[in-house]
């Protein structure tokens, strides 16, 4: 299955920007006041030729304007493409992603669900994203930070053993985290 999904989606929004140029147009439509007088017969017939080609171009020029400000802001939302056809074919080389969860007291700390355990999923949803050839690293932070899990190629093994991390009685160190 082909699917587009956007990095920044809530760019998306800002297609709306397309219709400035349309509202610009209308705002500046010129409204004029007709006075008919003898040589103004003359004047008509080379004009309506004049004046066609010029509204065509107009129109052309606006769609152009809108064209632009809506590539633009598609341009801007990073669009990629997913599925078995471009997942080797346009996406290049092989991924390596370190995932930082950390495993500090305050993780415990609950809502309708414990922060740790949504940390767990959202370590779930990376995972669902790596790709035949990718491979991950688990380092959790908290107290002494250490590497779970070393350069992980197969995503179901990755989940399973984020999923396994327990919660720890520690304090985060975050700095030490990232240097580890």
């Amino acid at each position: 299955m082909i699917a587009l999904i956007f990095l920044n989606p809530w760019l998306l929004t800002g297609l709306a920007l397309g219709s400035i140029p349309i509202i610009i147009h209308l705002f500046h439509r010129r409204k004029f006041r007709t006075v008919m007088w003898g040589a103004m017969s003359f004047l008509l017939s080379s004009s309506k030729l004049k004046a066609r080609r010029l509204k065509i171009l107009q129109i052309l020029l606006l769609l152009t304007r809108i064209f632009i400000i809506l590539l633009l802001v598609f341009a801007l939302a990073r669009p990629h493409l997913t599925g078995a056809l471009f997942s080797g074919f346009l996406s290049g080389e092989n991924t390596t992603s370190v995932v930082l969860l950390d495993t500090s007291f305050s993780m415990a700390a609950r809502s309708d669900e414990t922060s740790f355990d949504r940390a767990k999923k959202a370590v779930d949803a990376v995972a669902s994203t790596f790709r035949r050839g990718d491979s991950a690293t688990l380092v959790t932070f908290s107290g002494q930070p250490s590497v779970v899990a070393r350069n992980v190629a197969d995503r179901e093994a990755f989940k399973r053993i984020a999923s396994n991390v327990p919660l720890s009685d520690g304090s985060t160190d975050v700095i030490l985290g990232l240097k580890k």
